[in-house]
């Protein structure tokens, strides 16, 4: 007789890959990206250790596929240019506010924070995700050096959460919050118009 209790696992290639993503994205919150071999991540997942190297490449690249499916950083940039500030002013006193526990993918970054690879793999993604995608919006003079302090202030948010606490963003209230920092992301846009979008 089936046990009504866990659903049945994904077969083939697909499925593989998932249990990967899955044992990797709990091994890497439990224990840090340094600590979790790759080998511990097979075992984890009940699959034979060359299937990682096959379907991710190598430890790197499987850390990077984990926090690309969880979204860690939305699209911040996109839409209406002017309601950018108020958008961006959200997402900052949510990150840094929010009650909800971390994602997995987030404790993944925070357990891992001290290894200089990680490190890296963040540079890329802030860079990739957030600092180049916001100087294509912009058009002016200083639009590369307006999205380096709008990434400063945005990639900041939970690390005020992880030192300060939840509460001191939101000590005013959470609106408050929010329309002080508009005001702020509003500065930092002064004078710089959207760049034409290319269709």
């Amino acid at each position: 007789m089936t046990s009504p209790e866990a659903p049945a696992t994904p077969r083939g290639p697909a499925g593989t890959r998932q249990r990967i993503m899955d044992a990797a994205q709990d091994l890497f919150a439990e224990d840090g990206y340094d600590h979790v071999s790759v080998r511990a991540i097979a075992e984890r997942a009940g699959v034979n250790l060359a299937l990682i190297n096959r379907y991710f490449g190598s430890k790197r690249e499987l850390f990077h596929e984990v926090l690309n499916a969880s979204a860690v950083f939305p699209d911040l940039v996109g839409g209406d240019f002017a309601t950018l500030p108020e958008r961006l002013a959200k997402y900052v006193v949510g990150r840094a506010t929010g009650a909800d526990e971390p994602s997995p993918a987030v404790r993944a970054l925070l357990r891992s924070s001290n290894s200089p690879e990680v490190r890296l793999i963040l540079a890329e993604r802030m860079r990739t995700i957030l600092y180049e995608p916001m100087a294509a919006r912009l058009d002016g003079p200083e639009a590369e050096a307006v999205a380096g302090i709008v990434t400063a202030i945005v990639s900041g948010a939970q690390s005020v959460r992880q030192l300060l606490g939840p509460d001191v963003l939101a000590s005013a209230g959470t609106d408050s919050a929010v329309e002080r920092l508009t005001a702020v992301f509003s500065a930092c846009f002064a004078g710089l118009e959207p760049a034409e979008s290319v269709d």
